[in-house]
């Protein structure tokens, strides 16, 4: 495992489950569908621009994201959770054109992760149900983040994954617009400035003090059945390690 310099033109874990998709009939590994195709053109064009080809914007969902992870490694994990954001991004060994870069790390353990914090209380519900449901529900009903796990189990040589998600409690809401108040410009990823984070706490603060409804911040009632903090850990199948192995090979040669 080894850093490289940045995504323009190469494949990334977070969007590689377009390299997953099937055509029509069985799923093998020569039977590719629209997005694979789409996928390896938009690369090909990158690396002839030498820059990305679309431009990333931090839409309200993404910055609470964001927050959220920051919040969740100050608050939810404990020191056994590696923070591999600080390393960077990494590439495959063999394949310097497969890239990605995991939220978590537990070296005892020997399990990467990866946060979410949905900004829809029903991607939140279906993820809590599916998950219950087994690894084949999630991975059928979240080819995205499954996907995005196993590749960064490849990338960091392990065979276990787990997905940490996150949507507050209505009774943390205080707690988190005292922690969005408090965190300083160099604590914010590179790519975030803290002029960007005001509207979480002006949010916050309306619609606890002031009553304000609709709230673009999604929580859980206090009495509700769900969890607010949930991790699903799981084995990663051999042949999916292999799988998506043989695509990225595949989408590769196109180059």
């Amino acid at each position: 495992m080894a850093e490289t310099k940045n995504r323009n033109g190469n494949f990334s874990s977070s969007s590689i489950y377009k390299l997953c998709s099937k055509g029509r009939g069985a799923l093998t590994v020569e039977n590719v569908g629209a997005s694979f195709i789409t996928y390896v053109k938009e690369k090909k064009r990158e690396t002839k621009l030498k820059r990305s080809i679309s431009n990333s914007v931090n839409t309200r969902p993404i910055i609470w994201g964001k927050i959220c992870e920051l919040y969740i490694f100050a608050k939810k994990l404990d020191t056994s959770f590696s923070d591999m954001n600080n390393v960077g991004r990494l590439t495959h060994v063999n394949h310097p054109r497969w890239t990605g870069v995991p939220d978590t790390f537990r070296r005892k353990q020997l399990v990467v992760g990866d946060i979410k914090s949905p900004s829809s209380l029903i991607k939140f519900c279906d993820l809590v149900e599916h998950i219950e449901m087994g690894l084949s529900a999630f991975k059928a009903s979240h080819a995205d983040y499954y996907w995005q796990l196993v590749s960064n189990a490849i990338l960091t040589g392990v065979d276990k994954a787990e997905l940490l998600f996150y949507i507050p409690y209505l009774s943390e809401l205080k707690e988190i617009k005292e922690f969005v108040t408090n965190i300083q410009e160099e604590d914010l990823p590179p790519d975030l400035e803290l002029f960007q984070i005001e509207w979480i706490t002006h949010e916050i603060n309306a619609f606890i003090e002031f009553g304000k409804k609709p709230i673009q911040i999604p929580y859980l009632p206090n009495e509700c059945e769900y969890k607010d903090f949930n991790v699903f850990t799981f084995n990663i199948p051999q042949e999916d390690k292999d799988f998506l192995t043989a695509r990225v090979k595949m989408a590769i040669k196109e180059l």
